[in-house]
């Protein structure tokens, strides 16, 4: 008697092997209940340690805020613009968001790819990681649209996905009337600040050479191991290719690298954030805005040739990266540049005895960050001058 069991509707092979598989797992459907009646509502804290939610859902933006810090930050694309400009004017000290606007600037590097559609359309889009694909391909020119020189004002009630941004830019919070804002030193909160380390390093913002991403990785996957709970395993699962460069995905046994460099790590819990926010500072390349550019082979200068390279800015000078190994081949400080123009898709550093030209889409936005940084070097100077002087008086 009794009603007959669901294992034996079908009899097939494969049903069995199913059925003695979750045996192994739950003693029965009941206990699977039981399961879902136990588990509360996820915590947005609990999302941000799955590491594969914060890859889906967030992007690292760089924002110039009004009081003239140029801020980097991550920001769930998923969410409508209205909630960023309420988390930037947190930072701000302000409490009215509604009269602030963000606007699109331009764009920097990344190994996402990115659909092309016009920013204010409805349509939500999708990104695609191509991890199988040589990096010379993911920095063409079709990846990363110029935004020209005029900023495209973003909607407020639509997110940054359905306004087709979905990968990483550089943004303008404006009041809708110039009122000064106080100059703050903004510091981010330690969970948002190992997002937005990983996240550069993972999404091809701040380029590594294959040890650093296999360090790096490993770290971040003791991290995953050790958050992985029935609260958060609910949201999605990593795999270990989740953890490195897109660019470096597919090396072979790279991934075999990662699990001993792991094996090797004795770290508490509360270390692993603090860790890695050391090694990412170890960088030479960290905290440095990077765009894809071309430039004409060393040996022959005045070639039409031209071949692809990494330019990176950052508050010390300016970076030239070989866009394969990642090493840093030059580093130029603000006080050896005599002089820096650009064109529509051209950029100029001069030196003392030569010049040193690139081709890029965002030689208007290399530009503007070299100016900025400059800018703040000589107020500090001037501020600093001024500090002595009133000390002698």
């Amino acid at each position: 008697g009794g009603p007959t069991p669901i294992a034996s509707v079908h009899i097939g092979k494969r049903q069995i092997m199913l059925n003695q598989r979750r045996s192994r797992t739950l003693g029965s459907l009941d206990d699977l209940a039981a399961t879902r009646r136990k588990q509360k509502p996820i915590k947005a804290a609990d999302n941000m340690k799955d590491f594969s939610y914060v890859m889906r859902e967030f992007r690292v933006f760089y924002i110039q805020m009004p009081n003239g810090n140029l801020l980097s930050d991550v920001i769930n694309i998923t969410r409508p613009v209205s909630e960023v400009i309420e988390k930037l004017c947190c930072y701000l000290g302000v409490d009215d968001p509604d009269v602030y606007v963000l606007y699109l600037t331009g764009s920097c590097l990344t190994s996402l790819k990115e659909t092309g559609v016009d920013a204010g359309d409805d349509a939500a889009i999708h990104f695609k990681a191509n991890r199988k694909g040589s990096f010379t391909h993911l920095v063409d020119h079709q990846a990363l649209p110029d935004q020209g020189n005029e900023p495209i004002l973003l909607k407020s009630n639509l997110s940054l996905k359905m306004q087709g941004i979905t990968t990483s830019r550089i943004l303008l919070l404006q009041r809708e009337q110039d009122v000064e804002c106080p100059v703050l030193n903004i510091v981010l909160s330690p969970e948002d600040e190992f997002n937005k380390c990983w996240l550069s390093i993972v999404q091809g913002n701040t380029p590594c050479s294959v040890e650093q991403a296999v360090k790096l990785a490993a770290i971040q996957y003791q991290a995953y191991v050790q958050h992985r709970t029935a609260m958060n395993s609910t949201v999605a699962f990593c795999r270990p290719i989740d953890f490195l460069p897109v660019e470096y995905a597919g090396v072979r046994g790279i991934d075999q690298k990662m699990y001993k460099e792991q094996e090797s790590l004795n770290l508490k819990s509360e270390d692993i954030y603090t860790t890695y926010r050391t090694c990412y500072a170890s960088l030479p390349t960290h905290d440095t805005i990077f765009f894809p550019a071309r430039e004409p082979r060393r040996k022959l200068l005045h070639s039409t040739k031209l071949k692809p390279i990494l330019i990176g800015v950052n508050s010390k000078g300016v970076l030239r990266v070989d866009h394969k190994t990642k090493e840093v081949l030059d580093m130029w400080e603000y006080q050896v540049l005599k002089n820096w123009a650009y064109s529509k898709r051209t950029f100029v550093l001069a030196f003392a005895n030569k010049n040193y030209p690139m081709e890029s889409i965002q030689a208007r936005w290399i530009s503007t960050l070299v100016d900025f940084h400059v800018d703040s070097i000589l107020d500090s100077a001037a501020n600093l001058g001024k500090l002595i002087t009133d000390n002698d008086q």
